[in-house]
């Protein structure tokens, strides 16, 4: 299914010999009840699979890591005629003809920790028309934001909005419309009953060479955003500076309310990067702890440390700053329900004695920490 006939490398075979030995020992040694599911794997089919598992299913809920191991085997990828891309796409396009349900094509979202009470406040504006802008620096989480919300939408977001659709910077279908006697080209999701997000509102007016439809489009979505009668709502996520111009450029922008995203302070980032684990374990398909990250996320200088797309430095094998296992010890007294005054005064000796941790790990919130952290894994 995942390979073609003539494309499967001959060490395939045993390896899926091995691991099934491997499976027939375990099922002779223990009951199904004792076998402890892997976090990573437990978290996706909590969150994806439906009631009734089968062969397919399963298969389908591979994590992209997974597939893209199994795309190892095949021999086009083994002698080197494909890329990586190249043999991980041809696994997903084969497994999608065969109608295995694509769900690991979606990415695990990272837990949102709603600091500022922008959530809502969301729900609040955009109850009804016009939508509202999200203002912050670069960095600051109003992507997280907005995408966090639309997440909820379904379930716990605004009730007369439920119905709705939401898309983010989905520039797919629609056409040319006529707008006040000239032509305007738009998108399908900018539509009666729909919720627009859009991080680049306006770049057309910016462009000296755009179509004139084209710059017409900007105009177009907030007067449609700004009639109550249309059920639009349309969302902004822009620099203050950047919104400005365009109030300059588009003056019924001044009546769309704003969310303000402050930057993250330091005693924010240990708890906002606890919220990317699910993340960093379902990319890697391992098991990703609160001391793993930490001792990767210490060697990291300073202006790192507010980034959350990269990851490689946090995928090395080994320790980067020698305090993983040090920590590990840490986590495990608070686990097991053994943390006393005496282990908070030990670790904060140890902090001190490790510079760069001070700037992460508080003594006094550990326990938080530790909480949060096997919370948001789904470990207990």
């Amino acid at each position: 299914m995942a390979f073609a006939p003539d494309d499967v490398a001959p060490w395939f075979a045993d390896t899926v010999g091995y691991w099934q030995q491997i499976a027939a020992r375990l099922g002779e040694e223990a009951s199904t009840e004792d076998i402890k599911l892997n976090s990573v794997w437990a978290r996706r089919w909590a969150l994806e699979l439906p009631n009734t598992i089968d062969v397919d299913t399963l298969l389908g809920s591979l994590t992209a890591a997974s597939l893209r191991r199994l795309a190892s085997f095949a021999t086009t990828y083994a002698e080197g005629l494909v890329t990586d891309d190249e043999a991980f796409c041809a696994v997903v396009d084969r497994m999608c003809r065969a109608g295995v349900p694509c769900r690991f094509v979606s990415a695990m979202p990272a837990a949102y920790m709603d600091r500022h009470g922008g959530l809502q406040e969301l729900d609040r504006l955009l109850a009804q028309s016009p939508g509202a802008a999200i203002l912050g620096s670069h960095g600051c989480g109003r992507h997280a934001l907005i995408t966090s919300w639309g997440q909820r939408l379904r379930t716990s977001g605004p009730a007369e909005l439920r119905h709705f659709g939401f898309n983010v910077d989905n520039y797919h279908g629609g056409g040319e419309v006529d707008w006040r006697g000239e032509a305007v080209v738009t998108y399908a999701a900018v539509d009666s009953r729909c919720i627009c997000v859009i991080s680049d509102f306006g770049a057309e007016l910016d462009r000296d060479d755009s179509w004139d439809p084209a710059r017409r489009f900007p105009a177009y979505c907030v007067e449609l955003a700004s009639d109550p009668t249309q059920q639009f709502r349309l969302v902004m996520v822009m620099t203050p500076e950047a919104f400005k111009r365009r109030e300059q450029q588009l003056p019924l922008l001044r009546n769309f309310p704003r969310v303000e995203v402050p930057q993250i302070r330091d005693d924010e980032l240990l708890a906002l990067w606890i919220c990317q684990l699910p993340v960093l374990e379902d990319v890697t398909g391992i098991e990703f702890t609160l001391a793993r990250m930490l001792d990767r996320l210490v060697w990291r200088a300073p202006d790192r440390w507010r980034d959350f797309a990269s990851h490689a430095d946090l995928l090395c094998e080994s320790e980067l700053t020698g305090c993983e296992r040090s920590l590990r010890g840490f986590m495990r007294s608070v686990q097991r329900k053994q943390w006393t005054v005496a282990q908070e005064q030990r670790l904060e000796r140890y902090v001190q004695s490790t510079p760069p941790l001070a700037s992460w790990v508080d003594p006094k919130r550990w326990p938080e920490f530790v909480a949060l952290a096997d919370a948001v894994r789904g470990v207990s």
